[in-house]
């Protein structure tokens, strides 16, 4: 529940870039994620750490939710889409 928010803010603000043109950085942005973090954690969870539940998938995919949230809304910030001359 802790991830709703950021989740849902992720995909405005990936929904804002794809309408400016800006369709690679936020899929980028999600293989990233999906793969460094989401991935990779669970591998950890789930083969190194002795006695891990299913909690743990749950905990890195809430970790993966909130890294894309901050990498999205960090370049969001950065490219400053609305001061382009184009739109």
């Amino acid at each position: 529940a802790c991830t709703l928010i950021p989740q849902n803010l992720h995909g405005v603000i990936t929904g804002a870039l794809k309408g400016a043109g800006l369709t690679k950085p936020p899929m980028y942005i999600s293989v990233i994620c999906l793969w460094g973090i989401r991935v990779v954690l669970t591998y950890v969870f789930t083969y190194l750490v002795p006695g891990a539940t299913i909690h743990y998938v749950w905990i890195s995919m809430s970790i993966d939710i909130v890294c894309r949230f901050l990498m999205s809304s960090t370049y969001y910030r950065k490219k400053k889409i609305f001061k382009n001359t184009a739109l």
